[in-house]
């Protein structure tokens, strides 16, 4: 099951809303809103709030973000805050691990990705 199916995400208890030019859809889960963005083209939704702590090393510029004080830096690291990064942890992690660190901050996913 995915972390979308296990979230409730798309049921009857959810229900999506526009705000800033942006869309979401909100669910409660464990009595938790949980908010999936919608809004980015050419990406699947992505969790929004809460997210698990994420921290990936990767080359700066990543996704066309570039850290600005590390702008000479070749290697930088990117947290959840980033949608990207959520992404990445979306792909590469089950939804019962992401779900158990949504809720427990002292799970960290940790990626490098240097090489890419």
């Amino acid at each position: 099951m995915s972390l979308k199916e296990k979230l409730g995400f798309n049921t009857n208890y959810s229900y999506s809303t526009m705000r800033n030019n942006g869309l979401d859809q909100r669910v409660m889960f464990n009595d938790v809103e949980c908010i999936w963005g919608l809004r980015t083209k050419g990406y699947a939704p992505t969790l929004i709030y809460p997210r698990p702590r994420i921290i990936l090393q990767a080359k700066n510029g990543t996704s066309g973000v570039w850290i600005a004080n590390e702008k000479l830096s070749e290697f930088v690291y990117y947290n959840e805050s980033f949608d990207f990064v959520m992404h990445r942890c979306i792909e590469k992690e089950s939804a019962e691990d992401i779900i158990e660190a949504m809720f427990d901050k002292n799970k960290i996913f940790i990626y490098n990705e240097n090489t890419k």
